[in-house]
């Protein structure tokens, strides 16, 4: 967690030399660089006493050593032969840092032009150290010069290194009336220079000072940083307070809370640093601090983790994106109904509502015929078995009938199977489509069901099609037929995320996966030479054009939920499917949208409530993660702006689609302008009906 942290080389405007000068206009050149062998002693008594360690320069790991050069001569190397250490250390153990004196975008054009020279020397050098990470910090409002450097050396070198760009949290340089960005939109448009590079590769750090720019102070300001990828938190031993009862050194609350905050992983790594000798007694205690806030944090993210993973069976699924289900296409297999079967509270509310449908009809029904739709491997039917029990006669015997109605051959095997052993041959089975039940009604086989029961909801409530699969029973349901679920509504959110945007990026199909990946309108066609191939498709537009179910973490919400669509069953008078609304929302901070996270409750009947929005969660619920919308693009929005999301529910006699698109105001023109629909016709992504 706690890294070593030293400067690869410094020409230094602030050296002993130069120390008390405004400026360097002389022609000689002050270059410290830098001695594995000091490493050994490090913290020593000699080393202290020494006159180059000289608190105008950088507390670093390592020693400088000083050398002369001329303006207009090309900077020595940084004197660290890499022999010094092993090759795995240098990569393990070792961060790079850009000299501290180094400004790329410096105002005085000489600083500037040495300045890329050997930033390009210290970046190559550490790529052939092989260190994993090179930092540096951001030093201007605006720096193109530097932003060409690393993107050149993230798009076009054949290197694996990787860049930590600092932001301090006291802000960068003044705001203006014309510039008026707080350091997130500093570093969003930094990184955005950087053609929003991988980031794996990409990074941001927080280097935490004692005064805090209010952007930190605000809560929902610094949750921002959430949606991006900070590697690190660099704090000065500055920022530690005394405890003035005890002497021992402490940090203040808010200081305490943005590294909470922002803390999300133990990928995460923290970094201390001073500008002076730190006392010995003074070191470990900085590092108890520390570990204590990231320790509280890290058993809140485990807990949550641990309860991810009895779902989904690994804890890396935080912040993956799933395509979602599409039960009624696609026979699903035995490991997805057994992850599905693994819910501590789903099933247990589907039986309390069960349990009042059949108190509310058990007077007034000779016999009470529930069919389970959807049955899978038959865990509803386990349920209703429980609920039928509690309602058994006094001579044992049941005038409740089950149900089973499955449609995926395989699944039906297990039904079977459970009806032999373990159901007493108790249930009736029906191997076919829910919607095809009308000719077993009219043949006498079955009697129209008292209450029908399906768990089929996705993470965005309908998008599973459980509205048309419930509904294609309507023409034999009774008066007083009860539907499980009894309603349902989706919910929709403004999102900030860099990460969840290049995870849709990384979902663009490649070689051999492009068919198997395909979820659009159109069909693969079998090709001559023996290949499957989707003919003028764009998957790189089309990763962009679905909807995916992610258990997100790494995301910043930018407004309040908003309802869109909503659902009844039964549906009686046959109301259409099809749905459009437009929903606005109005930013309280400078922000970039990438997307919409998508979220559902569900009423099952009367009082019993299943939901997965943010502030009514059903408590233990790990059935259904978030949807989420994504945009082809990421959005900037200014602190006031106004989003329109227009989304509609589509359908025709093959299968349902959703389209979107956004409208934002454009100052030049004055006029709220519209982006292109997303997913057009379904051509990206389409549920089947069959």
């Amino acid at each position: 967690m706690f890294l070593r942290f030293f400067t690869f080389s410094a020409v230094s405007t602030q050296s002993c030399r130069y120390a008390n000068r405004s400026s360097i206009d002389a022609k000689e050149i002050f270059l410290p660089c830098f001695s594995l062998s000091d490493m050994t002693t490090r913290d020593s008594e000699d080393r202290r006493a020494s006159p180059k360690n000289c608190p105008h320069c950088s507390d670093s790991t390592l020693l400088p050593t000083f050398t002369y050069f001329f303006r207009g001569e090309t900077p020595p190397l940084p004197g660290m032969p890499d022999l010094q250490l092993q090759n795995h250390l240098w990569s393990t153990y070792i961060l790079g840092h850009a000299s501290p004196w180094i400004d790329c975008d410096s105002k005085e054009e000489w600083l500037a032009a040495l300045s890329e020279v050997c930033l390009e020397q210290e970046i190559s050098y550490a790529a052939y150290l092989g260190v994993r990470s090179f930092s540096i910090e951001l030093k201007n409002r605006d720096s193109p010069r530097l932003a060409k450097i690393i993107s050149k050396w993230l798009w076009t070198k054949n290197t694996e290194l990787g860049f930590w760009i600092f932001v301090p949290t006291d802000g960068i340089g003044e705001p203006t009336s014309k510039d008026s960005r707080d350091t997130w939109g500093i570093w969003a448009d930094f990184r955005t220079l950087c053609g929003n590079f991988s980031i794996d590769r990409l990074q941001c750090g927080i280097r935490v000072t004692p005064n805090l720019a209010p952007e930190f102070e605000n809560c929902s300001h610094s949750l921002r940083w959430k949606g991006e990828p900070v590697a690190a938190f660099w704090y000065d031993t500055e920022v530690f307070m005394t405890e003035p009862t005890t002497s021992q050194a402490c940090l203040s609350i808010i200081h305490s809370r943005l590294l909470s905050e922002l803390w999300f992983s133990s990928k995460q790594k923290v970094i201390v640093s001073s500008k002076f000798p730190v006392a010995d007694e003074r070191r470990p205690q900085y590092s108890k601090i520390l570990r204590v806030v990231i320790a509280s944090k890290m058993r809140v993210l485990e807990m949550h983790a641990q309860l991810t993973s009895t779902y989904v069976g690994v804890s890396d699924y935080v912040d993956s994106l799933q395509p979602p289900l599409q039960p009624l296409s696609h026979d699903l297999s035995s490991g997805i109904y057994d992850t599905l079967e693994q819910d501590p509270v789903k099933y247990v509310k589907y039986q309390e509502a069960l349990e009042l449908a059949i108190e509310e009809l058990y007077e007034r029904c000779e016999d009470i015929v529930i069919y389970i739709l959807g049955a899978g491997r038959g865990p509803l039917v386990n349920t209703a078995l429980a609920s039928a029990a509690k309602f058994s006669e006094p001579d044992g015997t049941s005038k409740i009938q089950i149900v089973a109605v499955e449609k995926n051959p395989n699944a039906c095997q297990t039904l079977y199977f459970c009806n032999m052993k373990k159901w007493g041959q108790y249930v009736n089975l029906i191997g076919e489509d829910m919607r095809d039940l009308e000719k077993f009604v009219k043949s006498g086989e079955l009697f129209k069901p008292d209450i029908i029961v399906s768990e089929l909801l996705g993470s965005f409530g309908d998008n599973e099609l459980a509205p048309e699969c419930i509904d294609g029973l309507t023409p034999i349901l009774q008066p007083h037929t009860i539907c499980i679920p009894q309603r349902y509504r989706n919910f929709a959110v403004p999102i900030q995320s860099l990460r969840l945007h290049q995870g849709v990026i990384a979902t663009e199909p490649r070689g051999y996966h492009k068919v198997q990946n395909f979820r659009g309108r159109g069909k693969p066609t079998h090709q001559s030479d023996g290949t499957f191939k989707v003919e003028g498709f764009d998957f790189a537009t089309a990763c962009f054009d679905q909807v995916y179910v992610a258990c997100m973490r790494s995301y910043t919400p930018l407004a309040a939920l908003k309802k869109i669509f909503a659902f009844e069953h039964p549906n009686i008078q046959g109301k259409s499917n099809d749905r459009e609304v437009t929903v606005s929302y109005t930013m309280d901070r400078d922000c970039e949208v990438m997307g919409f996270a998508g979220f559902f409750d569900v009423v099952l009947y009367k009082n019993v409530f299943l939901s997965i929005t943010p502030t009514e969660q059903t408590e233990g619920l790990i059935s259904w993660f978030p949807a989420l919308i994504p945009l082809r693009k990421l959005q900037r929005l200014r602190d006031g702006d106004k989003i329109d999301f227009h989304i509609s529910r589509k359908s025709d006699d093959e299968g349902v689609w959703y389209e979107w698109h956004i409208s934002t105001f454009d100052a030049k023109t004055n006029k709220m302008v519209d982006s292109e629909v997303q997913n057009k016709d379904g051509a990206s992504y389409y549920m089947r009906l069959k």
